[in-house]
């Protein structure tokens, strides 16, 4: 997990795909590493499906891309982990350092109903 969070900065906000807000990359880093003894322990990434950059403002990235996830255990719910895949926002801000996090939103991908009738 510390890898994981290597190049958030230090006051990271963070979203997670149900919605909880993290502040920090110390927060961040333990909600990680509790989900990845859980439901995520026996799981694989997949590589990113779609990868899109654009520069909003000088030293500063918004990526986006399309995640799957495999192996992921039950949800807290019971319920089965969606398999439609993740939309993950993150903003870069390039720092002395280099290119760091600062926030990060992930959300599962919802396709339209009305498309599959």
């Amino acid at each position: 997990m510390d890898a994981f969070v290597a190049d958030a900065m230090p006051d990271v906000d963070w979203i997670n795909v149900v919605g909880m807000h993290w502040k920090g990359r110390e927060t961040v880093m333990k909600a990680h590493a509790l989900l990845h003894k859980g439901m995520f322990a026996n799981s694989r990434m997949r590589t990113p499906e779609i990868t899109m950059m654009r520069e909003i403002a000088p030293n500063v990235i918004v990526e986006t891309h399309i995640n799957r996830i495999e192996g992921v255990g039950a949800l807290p719910s019971g319920a089965a982990y969606p398999d439609s895949g993740n939309l993950i926002t993150m903003v870069f801000v390039k720092t002395q350092a280099g290119w760091r996090i600062a926030h990060a939103h992930n959300t599962t991908i919802a396709y339209d109903q009305a498309k599959k009738r």
